[in-house]
């Protein structure tokens, strides 16, 4: 077999080129090739060219590409077999979405092929294509899952690419604090929904009003609890404990409408209940006799999709409808979605001075330091901020 390396530029990010070095070998009457950033990587490629391309596959005996293994961790995760819980249909759809990044790069490769050089494009193709660091980051630890996966299974010798990781810049942590921010309704604004699903549920309409009696409880109970939309949709009569004043959370709904706990331990949690919510609810729970509070005719969840268009979107539009009023003395409302109510319920308790391990148990997290990361941009003591720049004044 005769191989050697040579240099050849290609093009990279934006319009620059950058040089790679090429390992070229003949196989029977086959020539092939093979880029790498590294001459020294290409060298030791070439040392067992031929006769261990493939991660010693003559070995290990899998002859599976990436695409189908990456499947395969997929259903795993679907149907575990070690006893964990299963994801959720709207993980698997993210997870399948962030899969197709890797999937592109890799395509066809038998699963032994990949290597840390291959690993590496598959994280440059992430961080290039993808909007945010954040999604190239999900993406790339997905494909390392997929390697590691294959690895237990002993269809490889070992995981490549398990130490490289996206690098995120000064720039995108700003980018994501921004973010964050933004995604927080203020007091004001919670204030101005839940006036205007006061006004929805007095509305001239008999048939809109009987619905804001169920509409009207929910989006106070997702402003005062915090609760996750999945945790409110499956949200039981029995958790409502008015003479304990708490709010007991045991389950959720998913979004083909199973009822199923939380997604982990940490999402059973009983949270005070406020005496702003108690009106709301019991006028919701005797407009029927269902288990769940909110809930179809049939007892069923609410429907995701169904809330959105007949519940939330007409909430955004009548409070900014009351807010152009300037004698209501309310503030328009931003189009965000349902989490945002969660985020503002963390930021007023943040505001109240609770302490972190509440915080995190009335959140549903698993560790402080994770409600730390979600939430520690909300930490900041603004009031506090502005005494101490009074004194400092000359």
């Amino acid at each position: 077999m005769m191989s050697h390396i040579t240099t050849k530029m290609v093009k990279s990010k934006g319009d620059t080129r950058r040089k790679v070095y090429v390992a070229r070998w003949k196989e029977g009457t086959k020539k092939k090739e093979k880029i790498f950033d590294r001459k020294r990587d290409a060298t030791k490629f070439l040392e067992t060219a031929g006769t261990d391309p493939a991660r010693e596959l003559d070995i290990y005996g899998s002859d599976k590409t990436y695409v189908e293994v990456a499947r395969e961790y997929r259903l795993s995760l679907i149907e575990p077999t070690d006893g964990s819980d299963p994801i959720g249909e709207q993980t698997n759809r993210t997870y399948k979405r962030y899969l197709t990044y890797s999937a592109f790069v890799l395509q066809k490769h038998r699963i032994g092929e990949v290597n840390d050089e291959w690993m590496r494009n598959v994280r440059d193709y992430c961080v290039m294509n993808t909007n945010s660091t954040r999604a190239a980051s999900e993406a790339f630890r997905l494909c390392k899952a997929v390697m590691s996966y294959a690895e237990e299974q002993s269809l490889i010798k070992g995981a490549p690419g398990q130490k490289l990781k996206v690098v995120t810049s000064r720039s995108n942590k700003m980018q994501e604090r921004i973010r964050k921010t933004d995604q927080v309704f203020t007091t004001d604004e919670v204030r101005s929904l839940l006036r205007a699903a006061d006004a929805l549920a007095q509305d001239k309409q008999k048939q809109r009003r009987k619905a804001w009696v169920a509409y009207r409880a929910l989006a106070y109970f997702l402003a005062y609890t915090g609760a996750r939309i999945s945790e409110a949709r499956g949200f039981p009569r029995v958790g409502f404990l008015h003479n304990q004043n708490l709010i007991s959370i045991r389950q959720k709904a998913t979004e083909s409408g199973e009822i199923e706990y939380p997604k982990t331990r940490d999402g059973i949690r009983d949270i005070p209940l406020v005496p702003e919510l108690v009106t709301p609810m019991q006028e919701a729970m005797r407009a029927h006799d269902r288990n769940l509070v909110f809930s179809t005719r049939n007892g069923d969840p609410l429907e995701l999709r169904n809330l959105y268009n007949r519940m939330w979107k007409p909430l955004l539009a009548k409070a900014n409808e009351m807010a152009a009023d300037e004698e209501n003395e309310l503030v328009p409302v931003r189009e965000l979605g349902f989490h945002a109510l969660r985020h503002s319920y963390a930021s007023r308790l943040i505001a109240a001075n609770v302490d972190l391990k509440r915080l995190q148990v009335w959140m549903g997290h698993h560790d402080p330091a994770y409600t730390v990361k979600q939430y520690g941009h909300l930490m900041e003591d603004r009031a506090a901020d502005a005494a101490l720049m009074e004194k400092i004044a000359v």
